[in-house]
């Protein structure tokens, strides 16, 4: 398996390509605005196949160009609680970046809690973990020890509770028990900034410290 990160769009959010090179068929995880052809360019320089876009929460900077694959073909899993926002992610133009395309795509594949599932040769498991944004899941990918959080928790930090849908209490909550509960070894992929991992975090993470 390859996992690569491929920061896009105004304010530098990781789209998450993860590659099965035994059959070279790739998942996508998050689609920030004008980031469609530089995705796309790393899929076809590698002949890959790209089999789904997974959306970790519906914030503008993880979605945006989610509306480009969807029309290619491609699959889009994300949670329902999250489908007014990728449906109408002009609803977050007060607090986005000017110039963007406010274009929405349908959830064609709707996760939830507890949901394992196989996309291209790679098991994956779905915990959600809303606080920072309605809808908002981790995936733990048990085969490489790997988790894509999005927004829920980045190296030495967390995501933003100030935001509609966001609740400090809640994502403390969720981050403790969808989180820590995993391996310490997992790597941990956030929506932006560099990698880290559960034990780590659990160890120097300020905001969040089990049994606190």
């Amino acid at each position: 398996m390859k996992l690569i990160a491929i920061p896009a769009g105004p304010i530098g959010t990781n789209a998450w390509l993860l590659i099965n090179e035994s059959n070279n068929e790739a998942i996508l995880f998050d689609a920030p605005p004008q980031s469609y052809n530089v995705i796309m360019k790393r899929i076809e320089a590698g002949n890959y196949t790209l089999k789904s876009l997974i959306i970790t929460h519906g914030h503008w900077d993880h979605m945006l160009d989610s509306h480009i694959f969807a029309e290619k073909g491609i699959p889009v899993y994300a949670h329902l609680d999250g489908k007014e926002l990728m449906e109408h992610p002009e609803s977050m133009n007060n607090y986005a970046m000017p110039g963007l395309v406010w274009k929405g795509a349908k959830i064609s594949n709707p996760v939830k809690e507890g949901d394992k599932f196989n996309i291209a040769g790679i098991g994956l498991e779905i915990r959600t973990a809303p606080g920072h944004c309605d809808g908002s899941i981790v995936i733990y990918i048990k085969e490489i020890e790997t988790a894509i959080t999005g927004d829920v928790i980045f190296n030495g930090s967390i995501g933003r509770t100030d935001l509609p849908g966001g609740s400090f209490e809640v994502l403390q909550d969720h981050i403790i028990k969808q989180v820590y509960t995993l391996p310490e070894e997992t790597v941990l992929c956030p929506g932006h900034g560099d990698k880290t991992t559960v034990g780590k975090e659990k160890k120097t993470n300020p905001f969040v410290r089990p049994g606190e």
